[in-house]
């Protein structure tokens, strides 16, 4: 059975976190103030320096490699690890710990989305998303997922193999976020932002 969380409950998360949840609404306003502002002009400079760096290797190995990524190791392994935890594994304290910070973050950027409402990119090596740009959606699940399986899978691990597993999370989570740049549907601050707001979730 999944437990659902009371009003009492849910004060008690807001009032622990609520330092957490203050920095989401200040880098909100902060995010909107930028891109509304002169300040956008040298985020997009930043941008498209570190694209021109990314696009100087780009070949059809490359492109096959990251689009296996995108997909892969960003949306069809985290969504049946999550059906088949649902599913198959009885102890639910698993769902309590990843569902709240999921939903969480795809809360709060699909309000960002609409707020700064950025373009994506003009040219891709594969099909454009019809959702706005920043921040990027893959890059932020990526964090969620592989950071509290992480966390999950070296509860009661020796120190050496937690460490195995934050060096290969950490490396996917920067694969995932490196991928949708050089696909071209992510700006650079696109994936930056992902990153932050997906491990402010998980501390949430």
């Amino acid at each position: 059975m999944i437990f659902y969380p009371n009003k009492c409950m849910i004060k008690k998360i807001v009032k622990e976190n609520l330092v957490y949840i203050i920095i989401l609404l200040v880098l909100s306003i902060m995010y909107y103030i930028a891109f509304n502002s002169r300040i956008y002009n040298y985020i997009l400079d930043f941008d498209y320096k570190i694209i021109e760096m990314v696009n100087v290797v780009e070949n059809k190995g490359l492109t096959i490699f990251f689009r296996i990524i995108t997909d892969t190791l960003g949306f069809i392994l985290p969504v049946i690890v999550l059906l088949y935890m649902i599913i198959h594994i009885k102890n639910k304290l698993y769902i309590h710990l990843i569902a709240p910070s999921y939903l969480l973050s795809v809360l709060y950027v699909g309000i960002i989305k609409i707020i700064i409402a950025r373009p994506r990119p003009l040219v891709a090596l594969i099909k454009i998303p019809i959702t706005h740009s920043f921040p990027s959606g893959h890059t932020l699940s990526a964090m969620v997922f592989y950071t509290l399986m992480c966390y999950i899978l070296t509860l009661k691990s020796k120190e050496v193999v937690r460490n195995l597993y934050m060096i290969l999370f950490t490396v996917i989570i920067f694969l995932v976020g490196l991928s949708r740049i050089y696909l071209g549907v992510h700006y650079p601050t696109d994936i930056l932002a992902g990153l932050v707001i997906g491990l402010l979730s998980v501390i949430i």
